[in-house]
């Protein structure tokens, strides 16, 4: 087998392309998502979003979606302190901010904030526990 030449043009090609694949792989897609707890639902904390302009985009510094604009209506946690990362968009403005909050297990919270000039409140409202069925 003879070995093969290569000018130095060539060469700088294929570094340039390897340098676009790699920097696109990272921009795209290879940063870790938020998975959620594998735990029964007894044993996780539920966020939901108290209405359509709020999400969850991220759970300790780690993001819900890999898009720039995603976020979640509802997330599960683990029990203990954790940090979520919300936002709010209404008409066009966004406002985002951390919640660190000691999660309980089995415990919901939903999502609320208010807004008065160009400030934006976030806090978790703890749901009561719903009475057990008995069958």
């Amino acid at each position: 087998m003879s070995p093969v030449f290569v000018n130095e043009r060539t060469l700088r090609r294929i570094k340039a392309c390897w340098t676009f694949v790699l920097v696109w792989m990272v921009l795209s897609g290879c940063a870790p998502t938020y998975r959620a707890p594998e735990l029964p639902t007894s044993e996780v904390a539920t966020v939901t979003a108290g209405s359509d302009e709020l999400a969850v985009i991220a759970v300790d510094d780690v993001r819900i979606s890999r898009r720039p604009q995603g976020g979640a209506r509802e997330v599960t946690v683990a029990p203990g302190q954790h940090t979520i990362t919300v936002r709010r968009t209404k008409n066009g403005y966004v406002a985002e901010g951390p919640l660190t909050v000691d999660f309980e297990s089995g415990a919901r919270y939903i999502l609320r904030s208010t807004s008065q000039g160009y400030g934006v409140s976030f806090w978790l409202e703890k749901q009561p526990a719903e009475p057990g069925c008995l069958i």
